[in-house]
């Protein structure tokens, strides 16, 4: 739907809803290694949710504080809204790639 929007406050609003659904992925998915594996480590789950959780609060934030998720949405390319990362978006995307990575350990 953000491609497919024709204005800018449409594609605002479709990358909100689905970077929220987005940013709770990595805590999930550890929850389901973990539950998987029948590990009890809850420690591990409690921050990766905080994380997701806190991730979750700058998504709706960006709201009235622009900025904090995004910086922006531009033209690129083929894309007529296009998402420039801000802050919160390197947060999840280090969250992320941390979870795949200890979750394919516990997995191997």
């Amino acid at each position: 739907m953000t491609m497919s929007v024709s204005s800018l406050e449409g594609a605002l609003f479709w990358r909100r809803l689905m970077d929220s659904g987005a940013v709770l992925i990595p805590a999930f998915w550890i929850h389901f290694v973990y539950s998987m594996l029948d590990l009890k480590n809850k420690g591990v789950l409690i921050k990766c949710y905080l994380i997701s959780a806190t991730l979750l609060v700058l998504n709706i934030a960006d709201n009235w504080i622009p900025g904090l998720f995004v910086s922006g949405m531009v033209e690129k390319n083929i894309f007529r809204f296009y998402v420039n990362a801000g802050f919160g978006y390197y947060l999840f995307l280090l969250s992320f790639w941390l979870v795949v990575t200890y979750s394919i350990f516990l997995l191997i």
